[in-house]
């Protein structure tokens, strides 16, 4: 008996070897976030950051969740948590920028939008000024919206820009200059593995968006069907074939955008197609 009694007490004293670490908990939830596996990212990240509550990879992991599931509260009292330890997180600032938006909060987001600008160059810099080009064009300011595309569009003739998501910011960049047949030569470059590397859903997302601008329905299908290969249940791709299907008067469109408000309930652009 006493044997017995010393297995199971070894056995569960090394129950606590067979947790994942946080790093691996991170790496899992990235994964599956990719995926669309939404519900395991979330509980991914939030082991991780049990464990290493200061790990700024894993809470942008967690605040992206939140963001695509449409968990805005959550996703805003997460984040301004995380900025009160860190406030001169560039890449912070810019996911709290994002939700503002998503929110219709665009006074601040314009606020963490610019202070992300403030406080870092690189990728985060380059996501940051698409944002804001984008929130400047939504509330009317088309001038600063340009000034901001003609910086991206700058960096990309000067050959610092590399890697899929970057590719595809200029490529937004040149799309909103009406440099049309520019933003489709870069997209084809931000979507090509062998170019670019890993596949940024984002920039892949924003090329059918590009084809739906131009009545290209077909086109637009077909690479959102490619973002759904990456990620089943990308809220974006399922309101892009929504609208394309709308385009083509097709009964589809409906189901799609169900598809998008199952994923994220307050997707404002489906609730608009469902309307």
């Amino acid at each position: 008996m006493s044997l017995c009694i010393l297995a199971v007490s070894l056995l569960l004293g090394n129950c606590s070897a067979w947790r994942p670490t946080a790093a691996q908990s991170g790496s899992r939830g990235r994964a599956a976030l990719r995926a669309g596996d939404y519900d395991a990212a979330k509980e991914h990240f939030e082991s991780a950051l049990k464990s290493a509550p200061e790990s700024e990879e894993n809470q942008l992991g967690l605040l992206q969740v939140l963001r695509e599931t449409g968990a805005y509260e959550e996703a805003v009292r997460r984040a301004d948590q995380y900025l009160a330890t860190r406030e001169t997180s560039a890449a912070l600032h810019l996911e709290r920028g994002r939700v503002a938006s998503a929110r219709g909060d665009y006074g601040g987001a314009e606020r963490h939008l610019r202070r992300s600008l403030g406080l870092q160059g690189g990728a985060v810099r380059l996501d940051a000024l698409r944002e804001l080009a984008l929130l400047l064009e939504t509330v009317g300011n088309a001038r600063g919206a340009q000034v901001l595309w003609d910086e991206l569009i700058s960096e990309y003739r000067a050959g610092r820009i590399q890697g899929s998501q970057a590719l595809g910011n200029v490529a937004v960049a040149a799309w909103h200059r009406e440099y049309f047949q520019d933003a489709n030569d870069i997209f084809l470059d931000a979507t090509s593995e062998k170019l670019a590397g890993e596949i940024s859903l984002e920039a892949l997302s924003n090329f059918g968006l590009l084809f739906l601008e131009k009545y290209d329905s077909s086109h637009a299908i077909g690479v959102f069907r490619d973002c759904l290969k990456i990620n089943k249940k990308y809220p974006t791709a399922f309101v892009g074939i929504a609208l394309a299907k709308k385009f083509e008067s097709n009964a589809e469109a409906e189901g799609y955008a169900r598809a998008a408000l199952e994923v994220n309930p307050s997707l404002v652009p489906a609730m608009a197609l469902i309307a």
